[in-house]
C-alpha cells in the first residue's frame, strides 16, 4: 500500500514535468556538457554485458533506449583519439587537448596533466616516450582517468 501510494505520487510529479527524466543527483560539478549523463548511460550499457536476470537486463534496456546520450563523451573521445594517434604530444596536439579542459604541465621530470585544473583528475606522462604506440597509450590511460 505504502509502495503504490509513493508509486502515484512520483507518476503525478513525472506527468506533470511532461517526461520521464534519467534520474542524476549529486553534487559534482560537470567539466562539459552532459558529461555526468553520458557517463552513466555508458555505464549502463557496459552492465548490459554483465549475466544480470531477464527483468534487469530489460530495465537497463529500456532506461538506455528512452534516455539517449548528449553524445560529447564519445565526440570527445574520437577527437582526443585521433589527436594523440596523428600527432602524438605535439604543441598543436597540447593547444587542443587544452580546449577539452586536459592541461599539460611541466613542472618536475616528468610531464603531467590535469583534467579541467582539478587536482584530483591528474596524470603522469612518461618524458621520453620510445614506444610507436604512445599516442594509443596516453589515450587510454587520458579514457580511464578523465572519462
Amino acid at each position: 500500500m505504502i509502495l503504490e501510494n509513493q508509486n502515484k505520487e512520483l507518476g503525478s510529479y513525472i506527468k506533470q514535468q511532461g517526461y520521464y527524466p534519467l534520474i542524476l543527483k549529486g553534487n559534482e560539478k560537470e567539466f562539459y556538457k552532459g558529461e555526468q549523463r553520458d557517463l552513466l548511460l555508458y555505464l549502463l550499457k557496459e552492465e548490459l554485458k554483465n549475466n544480470h536476470n531477464q527483468k534487469q537486463q530489460q530495465i537497463i534496456h529500456t532506461i538506455l533506449e528512452q534516455n539517449p546520450p548528449v553524445g560529447n563523451r564519445n565526440r570527445y573521445l574520437t577527437d582526443i583519439f585521433n589527436l594523440l594517434v596523428n600527432e602524438g604530444l605535439s604543441k598543436k596536439s597540447i593547444d587542443t587537448l587544452s580546449r577539452y579542459g586536459i592541461i599539460l604541465n611541466h613542472t618536475g621530470k616528468h610531464p603531467t596533466t590535469t583534467f579541467f585544473n582539478d587536482s584530483r583528475y591528474t596524470m603522469t606522462f612518461s618524458s621520453t616516450p620510445s614506444d610507436l604506440n604512445v599516442g594509443r597509450q596516453y589515450y587510454r590511460q587520458i579514457r580511464k582517468l578523465f572519462f
